[in-house]
């Protein structure tokens, strides 16, 4: 019969190994922030006029974030606006 001491040894052997390629591993890339976007600059990035921004943010085209009083875009919502904008027009 195994004496339990040396199974329980070989565990912790395992374990401690583990731990230590865990530490030695890279760390990920912190996830990317969204960066927002004041009215003007989506204005610009897209182009319009700012009572076209209000309309679409009427119909839902855009969903601009509150903060406090101002009002902002998020980067990836006007990205993607862009993109559903280019596979329109590759389909016409």
């Amino acid at each position: 019969m195994n004496n339990p001491f040396e199974d329980i040894d070989r565990r912790l052997e395992r374990i401690e190994a583990s731990i230590e390629q865990l530490a030695n591993k890279p760390d990920p890339q912190p996830p990317i922030r969204d960066s927002y976007l004041t009215t003007e600059q989506v204005c610009k990035m897209l182009s319009v006029s700012r009572p076209t921004l209000w309309t679409w943010d009427k119909k839902e085209i855009l969903n601009p974030v509150r903060i406090g009083n101002a009002k902002r875009y998020q980067l990836s919502d006007i990205e993607s606006l862009g993109k559903n904008k280019e596979r329109k027009e590759t389909k016409s």
